[in-house]
């Protein structure tokens, strides 16, 4: 029986007995996955196809006690890790070569708790799990604007979604994590429990322990909200955005991009402001015709603002974060824009 070859942070290649790997498999209620073996390519295949990393082993997980002993072989090895949650993050850091990735991509509980009004939530559930569970009872804390987002990512990131003008980031809606530092113990933090970890979660940073669990506050919304796409040229699509989000009602929610074709120009005219937007409002004033009287109060008077009224339609929350999935599917298509993006920021 040969060793297995993994990496560390200081070398490139080290070697760890198959009996070390047997010993783990014993322990878990998940699987360790090796090359070649079942649920190993599964593992490692995340949003962005153009990360094709390969790494040394990886633990399936099922449980934070499965977290703790994948915590602990890392440690006593002295292994390179990645830590992968829904697997979204363009760069790539859900995987990596040669080293431990603790998957938890299994791990997608979400329990809702109508008497307190918060949920629950494993680290490898998406968007689309937290969201038809908690619609289920007309509840929803912001998110972001994809479904298949993971929640974990999402949060220690901080999380921008579709209420956030109105509910804050997602990471401020988050009570509590239960936490397995990197001495294998499994931990709370909170306000009131360990608030140095409950603050470097939250913006502090990174490398912080693997989060088992997450506890969010809920807030009523939906399940039918209104929704809708606008595209309008660059010249006065900037003007009236900006001044949409200045004047318009907290229930509003937009996110932009600015798209070009790759003449610079489109069929008759220039480049084209591309905006997907949500519109939620949660008072019901959206049913039906509006007013000019009526609608000033939510998006301003502005003609672009108007525009909102006449293609906004009316849908379910949840179906609203699914929008963009025909576009983005997991592990099918090769995302540059964002890292390109980056590098034109630092310059």
């Amino acid at each position: 029986m040969t060793n297995l070859t993994v990496r560390t942070p200081e070398v490139p290649t080290k070697s760890i007995p198959q009996d070390a790997v047997a010993a783990l498999r014993g322990k878990l209620r998940g699987v360790v996955a090796l090359p070649g073996e079942d649920g190993y390519d599964a593992a490692r295949t995340i949003w962005n196809a153009m990360v094709d990393r390969r790494p040394g082993l990886v633990v399936r997980c099922l449980g934070a006690a499965d977290v703790i002993h994948a915590v602990k072989l890392a440690r006593d090895e002295k292994l390179l890790v990645a830590v992968r949650g829904g697997g979204h993050n363009i760069a790539g850091h859900a995987v990596c070569d040669g080293g431990l990735l603790i998957d938890l991509s299994l791990m997608r509980s979400v329990r809702v708790d109508l008497a307190f009004g918060t949920a629950r939530v494993e680290p490898g559930a998406t968007l689309a799990d937290f969201d038809k569970e908690a619609q289920a009872f007309g509840l929803a804390t912001p998110l972001g604007i994809n479904s298949t987002t993971g929640v974990a990512g999402l949060t220690l990131g901080g999380g921008f979604g579709w209420t956030t003008r109105k509910f804050g980031l997602t990471v401020d809606n988050l009570i509590s994590a239960d936490v397995v530092t990197a001495d294998g113990k499994l931990v709370r933090a909170s306000e009131k429990e360990n608030p140095d970890l409950f603050w470097a979660l939250r913006g502090g940073g990174g490398n912080f322990g693997v989060v088992t669990s997450f506890e969010f506050k809920l807030h009523r919304l939906g399940p039918e909200v209104l929704s809708g796409l606008i595209v309008h040229p660059l010249d006065n699509g900037l003007i009236g955005w900006g001044r949409l989000a200045m004047r318009a009602a907290r229930e509003l929610g937009i996110a932009d991009r600015i798209m070009v074709l790759r003449d610079g120009t489109i069929r008759g005219g220039g480049p084209f402001f591309y905006t997907v937007g949500s519109f939620t409002c949660f008072e019901g004033k959206w049913k039906g015709e509006m007013t000019s009287q009526e609608h000033t109060p939510i998006v301003g008077t502005h003609p672009w603002a108007r525009k909102v009224i006449s293609i906004g339609f009316s849908g379910t929350y949840s179906d609203d974060g699914g929008e963009l999935e025909a576009i983005a599917l997991v592990g099918k298509r090769s995302f540059r824009f964002k890292s390109i993006y980056r590098l034109l920021v630092a310059d």
